[in-house]
């Protein structure tokens, strides 16, 4: 073995780099209303019933008939690719998206990856936060197309949510939400014209509740074995918390809330949107900025779940209706991507 393949791991015995792909995995998205269908009968293996598909159609009809999930997530790869481009640390060619439910799926974008000479295959999750839903079905697919490659190594990269860029992109547009509203964190009130003073001005005698800040995830079932639905919401407090502190002066004027409770029944994460505003709404509380921390990019359970549906219910309560902006293909999930990426090929799993 040559001195330079002792002291590069990556290097194949005879001293040449392997070559480096990632796959990004997501449930994928229907790109028009035809498309509904037969993404159900994928999720569902088999026929979705009669009334699930005409109630999903109603959903997507309201957002535009089609959602942007697998051009997000297209965008987002060509991203992590052209940044990668000046990144000598970290060696990775060629990045596709694969999805669960619709096209690309896992298993072509597996074969394009080999078929390019790719030996090794980075797999990163469309989630910010770890679920057996979101991360761990994605994998499995992965390793189950993979076992017809027994030769090409699998490295699995920890969630972004885990970044500090992610984190940093979900402040600026917090920040972005609460301005673009025009609507000042407490601590900017406070600073501008003082408690007592803003007190007075909008008849409250607590005037850090009049906008409250709502960080949204998609729920889990708590009943499912195979879910670990407290660590999941262990994660999502800690990166709220250190969110609302960051933009500033929030105390404890801010929630939690899960959407897209499940069909199938049973125990489910919460609260739901529909608890929290109704909350918001006992408060006194006339705004509610609303992020989906929990979401990575715009798709259904944003633009309908949020958009759509919360935003309905505020009104009906007389409250005002914010939503800050999901990372989506900007720089910095693509930077939160390269940091859980290069952290992967270190063999460092924690930030």
């Amino acid at each position: 073995m040559s001195s330079a393949t002792a002291n590069h791991p990556r290097l194949s015995p005879d001293g040449v780099r392997p070559k480096t792909g990632a796959l990004l995995a997501g449930f994928g998205g229907p790109r028009s209303l035809y498309e509904i269908q037969p993404m159900l009968t994928e999720i569902l293996g088999r026929t979705p019933p009669e009334a699930l598909l005409e109630r999903t159609m109603r959903k997507y009809q309201a957002i535009g008939g089609s959602s942007p999930f697998v051009g997000i997530a297209t965008m987002i790869a060509r991203g992590i690719e052209s940044m990668l481009m000046a990144d000598r640390d970290l060696d990775v060619e060629c990045i596709q998206p694969g999805m669960l439910f619709t096209a690309p799926k896992v298993e072509s974008s597996i074969f394009k990856l080999v078929s390019s000479g790719c030996s090794r295959i980075m797999f990163l999750a469309l989630t910010p936060f770890y679920s057996q839903a979101a991360y761990g079905t994605a994998l499995a697919r992965v390793q189950a197309a993979l076992q017809a490659f027994p030769r090409v190594q699998l490295i699995e990269v920890p969630v972004v949510g885990t970044a500090a860029a992610y984190r940093t992109g979900v402040i600026a547009r917090v920040r972005e939400a609460y301005a673009g509203a025009g609507l000042p964190t407490a601590s900017a009130s406070a600073e501008s014209c003082g408690r007592a003073q803003q007190a007075e001005q909008i008849g409250s005698a607590d005037p850090a509740a009049l906008t409250r800040l709502v960080f949204v995830a998609h729920s889990l079932p708590t009943d499912d074995p195979d879910e670990d639905a407290a660590a999941y919401d262990a994660c999502m407090r800690t990166l709220a918390a250190s969110v609302a502190a960051a933009v500033g002066g929030m105390d404890e004027m801010w929630r939690v809330a899960y959407t897209s409770q499940g069909a199938r029944g049973g125990a489910w994460l919460g609260p739901t949107m529909t608890d929290v505003l109704q909350e918001c709404a006992d408060d006194g509380v006339g705004a509610v900025v609303a992020c989906p921390l929990g979401f990575l990019v715009d798709h259904m359970e944003v633009l309908y779940d949020l958009d759509v549906q919360a935003a309905a219910d505020a009104r009906e309560l007389g409250i005002r209706f914010v939503r800050a902006g999901t990372l989506g293909a900007s720089r910095d999930l693509i930077e939160a991507y390269i940091e859980v990426m290069r952290r992967a090929e270190s063999g460092v799993t924690e930030p």
